[in-house]
């Protein structure tokens, strides 16, 4: 049986990158080791810096000694952050976009990151086909966002979505809270779309834009449907539906003198329109 001091200590005095309870001088344990066994030492540190920190490991009795180096290899956890830009795009123009992509505020000094980007044209971008599934559906539900038109783009999809899952009952399918999540997200989005309504009922892309006739047309429609799934005050509705009929022609049309600053939100609409017929259909035929 013998006596043996181990002690642990940073292999770079310089470097900086170890706390422990012994400080610079390191830790030590003093054990007693039975013949022919071995005894484990632990050592508590904590790693200031990421990367490779060399520690050295030393055991001595009276008449012996041994060391050994190696290096801590500490690495940072890391945590996906996402962040969404939309732009209106000139498809008749060319257009430079320059996107600043800045460290988190917690970021860990020194720790490399990558940034990944992905580009969509809207967010009906995907086939019918490969929405026609309940992951495709789901995907659909998000946050609105934006001016009035961008609101409305994220929040149409969204408001069909919920509607679709209540007709098939498929929510049981997904986690249990993403209905209250949904009906939260399109709460959200009908909160931020009032913001928008002027007092005539009419709405722009902005409070400080002229009024969009099809916008205010679709934003009626849309709250319309939207009481399917919360609460919305039907005078919202009628205000718009007054100011329509007070801008339509003799001949029993409409024209808008003040269209879309996003011309192919109407395109993305006609295929929302053409892709929530097929969803309905696709619910009845479950």
């Amino acid at each position: 049986m013998s006596t043996v001091c181990v002690s642990l200590c940073e292999g770079d005095s310089r470097a900086g990158g170890l706390c422990s309870a012994g400080g610079d001088r390191g830790d030590k344990e003093v054990v007693t080791v039975p013949g022919k066994s071995a005894v484990p030492v632990y050592f508590t540190v904590v790693p200031l810096v990421i990367g490779n920190i060399p520690i050295q490991v030393e055991a001595y009795t009276k008449t012996a000694r041994d060391q050994i180096k190696k290096d801590l290899k500490v690495t940072g956890e890391g945590e996906l952050v996402s962040i969404q830009h939309e732009y209106n795009i000139d498809g008749n123009a060319a257009k430079s976009i320059e996107l600043k992509i800045p460290p988190p505020p917690s970021a860990v000094p020194g720790l490399e990151s990558d940034a990944y980007i992905s580009v969509k044209g809207g967010v009906m971008g995907e086939s019918v086909e490969n929405c026609l599934n309940l992951d495709g559906v789901d995907r659909l539900i998000s946050l609105p966002m934006g001016c009035a038109e961008q609101t409305m783009v994220t929040m149409s999809p969204a408001i069909h979505a919920m509607r679709y899952l209540d007709t098939t009952g498929q929510w049981i399918d997904l986690k249990a809270e993403r209905r209250d999540e949904a009906q939260a997200m399109i709460q959200a989005g009908y909160g931020r779309i009032l913001t928008f309504k002027k007092t005539d009922g009419s709405y722009g892309a902005f409070l400080s834009t002229p009024s969009s006739v099809w916008l205010t047309a679709f934003i009626a429609k849309e709250l319309s449907q939207c009481r399917d799934v919360i609460s919305v005050e039907d005078s919202y509705i009628q205000q718009s539906i007054s100011y329509l009929v007070s801008k339509q022609l003799s001949s029993g049309g409409f024209t808008d003198p003040n269209p879309l600053y996003d011309r192919t939100m109407q395109v993305r609409i006609l295929y929302s329109i053409q892709f929530n017929s097929r969803l309905y259909w696709h619910g009845n035929m479950c």
